[in-house]
């Protein structure tokens, strides 16, 4: 008993105490290597490149080499699509492909990014602008927020976009499943998994969750075979468990059942039965699983009846406390969105480790009441778009459903965690869709290869 409580214990520790399984940084090769692989992406597949700074920008981020200032891989694929695309995106904003909820939104991440420079006497010291929290995810949301609507503009474009970022995830799940096996098999214990870092990049952002709702929408279009469902299926379901996230896997089931519900009968029930026990049957014959799926409950339910709230919010009642009083002192335009973290001396020790896990409140505290109404007002627009959608019948507006669906499940981890540019890159792809709703119905020949419009 008592060794399991010190085991416990350590666990508690090291929950930030990420381990470094393969990392790259300041590595001349790994940079070299990981830039050519993107830029030849992009230029045979530029969904699967858009895909993975859509859902894992750490990886973009994970190889950096410095000659005389850090270079990252996303920088040579960045300048590739400007220079590719050139004509494209000169057209787009004559052509209005941008809604005004995507202008909105690059209002809002821009404000941030540049928070740095336009609230340097807010916070005390002032913080580099490259050791700005919000200089990287910045980076790549203001371009996926300008590129995506560029590069998809009608519904078959959407599709092939989620087929792309599927193929994506189950690369990706492939990959760090056989990583992990690696990481047991160089001596570290099983209850250390869920702290595994592979480039940068830790079981809670392998996004398994919307790995399953990418699976429900190809079990509801019947466009995987069912051994690889399956397979891809209990993938998943071990990342959503390895992530350790109540958000997260609440997310990906409030989303799952939203997405699948019109679409149920005999036959899906059955499937989800047998995936179920599949699943639960694999899970259990996997030496050492027991004890690690033992500890992961204790943990949560002893979090779970902690004495205060604060306690069983991972101490996230600090930061939201902290941040709603750093924005009283200037309510009306915030105090800079890298002046609000609860821990002062880590900012100006230039790490980006304390987050407010609320961007609702980031945003309020950071920007003020302007920038929150921005905010506001852009979940407006997609609230009305979203309304257009659900209003259709399920079966003509079926990937409008998992567009919503996706949203659902960005702006839930918005209220708890970090969802990088998830929630962005779909507000641009909502305004893509009702937007080309709209055209295929001012068309003079109303000809079109999309969906029946809304």
């Amino acid at each position: 008993m008592e060794k399991g409580l010190n085991i416990f214990a350590l666990m508690e520790l090291s929950l930030n105490n990420y381990v470094n399984f393969l990392s790259l940084e300041g590595s001349l090769w790994g940079w070299l290597i990981m830039s050519a692989v993107l830029v030849m992406l992009a230029l045979f597949r530029p969904y699967l490149v858009i895909a993975m700074m859509s859902f894992y920008p750490t990886v973009l981020w994970a190889a950096s080499w410095k000659p005389f200032v850090t270079l990252y891989p996303t920088y040579p694929v960045i300048l590739f699509f400007i220079i590719k695309y050139f004509k494209e995106e000169f057209l787009s904003l004559f052509e209005f492909r941008h809604g005004l909820s995507v202008w909105l939104s690059l209002v809002i991440v821009a404000w941030s990014f540049m928070s740095p420079l336009m609230y340097s006497d807010a916070h005390g010291k002032t913080i580099e602008f490259s050791a700005n929290p919000n200089y990287q995810r910045g980076i790549t949301i203001l371009f996926l927020l300008f590129i995506v609507p560029v590069l998809i503009k009608t519904r078959d474009d959407i599709r092939r976009f989620f087929v792309s970022s599927a193929h994506v995830f189950m690369f990706t799940h492939v990959f760090l499943t056989v990583a992990a096996v690696f990481f047991l098999l160089a001596g570290h214990p099983i209850y250390e998994l869920h702290l595994m870092r592979f480039l940068n990049t830790p079981p809670v952002f392998w996004e398994s969750g919307l790995l399953v709702l990418l699976l429900g929408y190809f079990l509801v279009n019947r466009k995987m075979n069912g051994g690889f469902l399956i397979f891809f299926c209990v993938l998943a379901l071990f990342g959503l468990v390895l992530g350790n996230s109540r958000t997260r896997f609440l997310a990906t089931f409030i989303c799952l059942v939203y997405f699948i519900y019109p679409y149920i009968n005999g036959r899906l029930v059955a499937w989800a039965g047998a995936l179920s026990i599949l699943v639960l049957s694999s899970l259990v014959m996997l030496p050492g699983v027991e004890g690690y799926f033992e500890r992961l409950i204790d943990q949560r339910v002893e979090q779970s009846v902690g004495k205060s709230f604060s306690e069983m919010s991972n101490g996230r009642m600090s930061a939201y406390e902290y941040a709603y009083k750093r924005w009283q002192e200037k309510p009306a335009l915030g105090v800079g969105s890298c002046f609000i973290f609860p821990k002062e001396n880590l900012i100006n020790k230039r790490t980006s480790a304390a987050r407010v896990h609320n961007y609702y409140l980031e945003v309020l505290a950071g920007q003020g009441v302007v920038g929150f109404s921005f905010l506001v007002s852009v979940l407006g627009l997609c609230l009305v778009m979203i309304v257009r959608i659900v209003t259709g019948k399920a079966s003509d507006v079926m990937d409008g459903r998992m567009l919503v669906a996706l949203f659902m499940y960005g702006a839930i981890n918005w209220m708890f965690k970090e969802s990088w540019g998830i929630t962005y890159v779909i507000i641009a792809l909502l305004s893509v869709y009702v937007g080309s709703a709209d055209r295929t119905r001012l068309s003079p020949d109303g000809s079109s290869c999309d969906e029946a419009s809304l």
